[in-house]
């Protein structure tokens, strides 16, 4: 199970994903995960990685409607990239 991950609207209005440090997973994982389904380069992914172990949380994307945020969560949760996109699969 990978670090918990919460979605919530911030003031801006549109839909943050956080991710949450846990005592399950390795930062390994965790950064493997904001790699592979987070979409950032590999500084990005290190900085995003060490805040999530060294702050408790960070928030990795941003997204303009709920769907589109919790799609990714369930991406992180699962740790399946047919969760963002069923066409991966055909």
């Amino acid at each position: 199970m990978p670090a918990a991950v919460t979605h919530n609207a911030p003031m801006s209005g549109g839909w943050r994903v956080s991710v949450h440090n846990d005592d399950v997973n390795t930062v390994v994982t965790v950064r493997h995960l904001l790699g592979a389904f987070c979409g950032g380069d590999a500084v990005w992914t290190a900085h995003a990685t060490l805040a999530v172990h060294q702050r408790g949380a960070t928030d990795v994307a941003e997204f303009p409607d709920e769907a589109s945020a919790e799609a990714l969560v369930v991406a992180l949760q699962r740790q399946d990239s047919l969760a963002l996109d069923p066409t991966l699969n055909t």
